[in-house]
């Protein structure tokens, strides 16, 4: 997963708006909404939505466009969340911003 294209939705969905550099434990539910989302906007990329993940705009962040690096990100995270979920259920799964 991209982290920085992510941060909100985590600190939103997550942490309870926490934007404090912890580690939180995520459900694979939590992971597997965030899978759904990604690959919602991939299907449907013209349709609004009430949670949506908005290009962050920034030196490490890239373009603030919905170009193709951002469409590759959202590919690119599908793949990933399908491999961490099909993990056993044994696996926990954590998310820590690095700022």
């Amino acid at each position: 997963v991209s982290q920085s294209r992510y941060d909100g939705w985590f600190i939103d969905n997550v942490q309870d708006g926490k934007d404090d550099c912890e580690e939180y434990w995520v459900s694979r539910k939590k992971l597997m909404n965030l899978k759904d989302l990604c690959q919602d906007i991939l299907e449907h990329p013209d349709d609004e939505r009430e949670t949506d993940l908005e290009p962050t705009e920034g030196f490490f962040f890239g373009s603030y466009e919905k170009d193709d690096w951002y469409y590759q990100d959202l590919e690119n995270t599908v793949r990933g969340l399908e491999r961490a979920l099909s993990l056993p259920d044994s696996y926990d799964f954590y998310y820590r911003a690095s700022w």
